[in-house]
């Protein structure tokens, strides 16, 4: 059964914006004209956000223990008395519903769970340490749903050793990788290494509820088809692309990050966190180091604090695909893998109206940006489509059949754009072995400004770029929080939009004075997600008004477009 509830939030009830905003002083704090209905409103919205992005299994990280499957991991083998694991020398196979706690040692192995489409599954690491050379820790084959669970008290290291083989058609390149729904939690640690790839892949809805997490990756931190869904957790991520990225070529209305709560630590060579369609922020404490911040076609923060450093944008709405395939810082070898400081040569610079960021080029891994072909080769061009969504979300949720109290949550929202999204993928692994070249393209058109927005309602912000410390390739709403913000970039502005700029209520200090009017400050349209193009493996990217081109390793151009609406089930 399912009820549809159209959540409309403060961002929406401030989206009538205003276009300039007059002279005003370094300083600027907008006219605060929210009432106490507002707020109940906004209070009553992010409520029903909640409920309907996290089920009750989702939160809950306690099990039976006497109705525990137990597996014992020792060395190159493991045990377990139970009929549903099946032990083929390092290759442990959960084949059943039910709750399995691991703990112990597994030197080079695999646990790989291959259920029913119906079946739920818990798995609970007890202090387990599990190592594979040559492909995931932990392989989600079929299943209705995986949680994984950190045992109070305990520490858990998953780690891959520098490559992965495929599953016939299914290209594995993740230390934990589910083609199933797939959900975290726990009151334990859990550290990730992986020397290639990503730390944590879903192919579908990625949740990660509570625990704390320490991951190191060659490409993404962490990454759901779907969606990313945060509701709590402690988390330090060292990623050579993004921290926590969502796309989905396949099905453009998802591919979306949502973070209710959490504290976060992330150094990224490309976006610490980025969505293909919407990312929405409602708390938390975030330390960013990145060559962008937090990018998406549109970014919705509620509140939180936010210590942000950038090579390029610090917030950024933009149309078109994200660049982290052949992006990002160059030269850092320090990530697991290594990256490969391949650095592209820069665009052209833009017209004094604002057509390009001639400091958007980044330096960036051949190497690291490589998509798993099936049989273990690598091609190195990825990239992702990027559509439109509307202001507003309607959120379907699903009651389940489940015993176990796991409903299905979603969200969905209409484009109004009527672009096509090229079917290409972001950095991330694809189900098909012939999935190994990409042909999008960048979007060049005023849709991507009508659909791309900034909305901040509130926050402590202390943004300090290269680029534009906030950009929005549409139009930028300040309803409140402190923000204070430093532009060090050449040619580049604190504030940038291209669109209306509303300050409702914000107090907004900058170094460059352009809080007085943003839209006039002639740094905005510059390459769609990451602004400008850049060369691969050291070519030229010359750059037009809304993206430019943008080359692979072989010199070719790629191209996408921009039709998206959010739709998630959990």
């Amino acid at each position: 059964m399912k009820k549809e509830i159209t959540a409309i939030g403060l961002a929406l009830a401030m989206a009538v914006s205003f276009a300039g905003c007059g002279a005003l002083a370094s300083t600027s704090s907008g006219s605060g004209s929210s009432s106490s209905n507002s707020a109940a409103s906004a209070s009553q919205t992010a409520a029903t956000e909640r409920t309907d992005m996290f089920t009750d299994r989702d939160m809950e990280t306690g099990y039976d223990e006497s109705d525990a499957v137990k597996i014992t991991l020792s060395g190159d083998t493991a045990s377990s008395d139970s009929d549903k694991v099946k032990v083929d020398g390092s290759t442990v196979t959960i084949t059943d519903e039910g709750t399995y706690v691991l703990s112990g040692t597994l030197d080079d192995g695999m646990i790989v769970v291959e259920a029913e489409d119906s079946d739920k599954v818990q798995l609970v690491l007890n202090g387990a340490s599990i190592t594979n050379a040559d492909n995931a820790a932990i392989y989600v084959k079929t299943a209705n749903k995986v949680f994984v669970t950190t045992a109070s008290g305990t520490e858990n290291t998953l780690t891959n050793g520098g490559s992965y083989t495929a599953d016939g058609d299914t290209n594995i390149d993740g230390v934990i990788f589910s083609k199933s729904d797939l959900t975290l939690n726990g009151e334990g640690k859990l550290t990730v290494n992986a020397a290639a790839g990503h730390g944590i892949v879903s192919k579908d809805d990625l949740v990660l509820a509570s625990g704390t997490y320490n991951i190191t990756a060659e490409k993404h931190g962490l990454q759901g088809k779907n969606s990313v869904r945060i509701a709590d957790g402690t988390y330090t991520i060292k990623a050579g692309e993004d921290g926590i990225h969502s796309s989905n070529s396949d099905d453009t209305t998802k591919g979306f990050v949502y973070i209710a709560d959490g504290t976060f630590n992330i150094d990224a060579g490309d976006d610490a966190i980025h969505s293909d369609i919407d990312v929405s922020i409602k708390d938390g404490d975030f330390k960013i180091n990145s060559y962008e911040g937090i990018e998406g076609l549109t970014v919705t923060i509620d509140d939180g604090t936010y210590g942000i450093t950038t090579s390029d944008d610090g917030i950024n709405a933009a149309g078109g695909s994200d660049e982290s395939d052949m992006g990002g810082r160059g030269g850092k070898g320090d990530f697991a893998g290594g990256m490969k400081g391949m650095k592209g040569g820069p665009g052209q610079a833009g017209s004094p109206s604002g057509s390009s960021d001639s400091s958007a080029d980044k330096g960036g891994s051949a190497a690291g940006s490589a998509s798993d072909s099936a049989d273990g080769t690598t091609s190195a061009s990825t990239t992702s489509s990027v559509t439109a969504v509307t202001t507003a979300a309607t959120f379907t949720d699903t009651a389940s059949n489940d015993t176990n109290d796991d409903s299905a949550a979603s969200s969905s929202g209409k484009s109004d754009s009527s672009k096509n999204s090229s079917d290409a993928k972001s950095g991330s692994s694809s189900d098909s072995s012939s999935s190994n070249s990409d042909s999008s393209s960048k979007s060049d058109s005023s849709s991507d400004t009508a659909s791309s927005f900034v909305t901040i309602n509130g926050g402590t912000f202390t943004i300090t770029s290269d680029g534009d410390c906030i950009d929005s390739n549409g139009d930028l709403t300040i309803n409140g929080g402190k923000l204070n913000l430093t532009c060090n970039g050449n040619g580049n502005t604190a504030l940038d939009c291209n669109g209306n700029y509303s300050n409702n209520g914000g107090s907004v200090t900058t170094n460059d004075g352009s809080e007085s009017d943003p839209t006039s400050m002639g740094g905005g349209g510059r390459g769609a997600m990451s602004g400008g193009s850049r060369g691969a493996m050291g070519g030229n990217g010359a750059m037009n008004s809304d993206g430019g081109g943008k080359q692979d390793a072989a010199g070719n151009a790629e191209s996408s477009g921009s039709n998206v609406s959010g739709a998630v089930a959990s």
